[in-house]
């Protein structure tokens, strides 16, 4: 976003990876973007599993959606410099992203608005600030349907 922000989603971010023992890092190139890694550990139910690497992605640029093609979108809705309803309607008018289940963040929490959201395509819609069980229960649920 231009002008930057408050670094205020990359601290929820941290904490919530770490309040699940995991760790979170940062791959960065100049005038190429940033890519932020998540590395949790697997429940004892899932070892017996085969391994999966699923990306979440929260987007604030639609080439950046098309290229990581994520499992999930988080996308908030009330970006300094975009729309994310029109960042929605970029993604589902792509080929390539317009199967991918896309959650509404935003700290609006008018029923009029969530039902705006929903009608608009959105796979649920998150208020801030994020409740931690909330989110894992959507991003799981989402996953899961998907």
């Amino acid at each position: 976003a231009a002008g930057g922000g408050a670094g205020v989603g990359l601290a929820l971010a941290k904490w919530l990876v770490e309040a699940m023992h995991g760790r979170i890092g940062l791959d960065s190139a100049p005038g190429l973007g940033s890519c932020f890694w998540v590395s949790l550990e697997r429940t004892t139910a899932e070892a017996g599993a085969a391994p999966a690497r699923r990306t979440v992605l929260y987007v604030e640029d639609n080439a950046l959606a098309v290229a990581a093609q994520p499992a999930l979108v988080l996308l908030d809705i009330q970006l300094p410099d975009a729309d994310g309803f029109e960042l929605l309607r970029r993604l589902r008018a792509r080929s390539e992203t317009e199967a991918i289940p896309v959650v509404a963040v935003s700290a609006d929490a008018m029923p009029e608005r969530i039902a705006a959201a929903r009608a608009a395509g959105f796979a649920d819609y998150l208020t801030k600030p994020l409740e931690q069980g909330r989110l894992l229960e959507a991003v799981d649920r989402v996953l899961d349907a998907g």
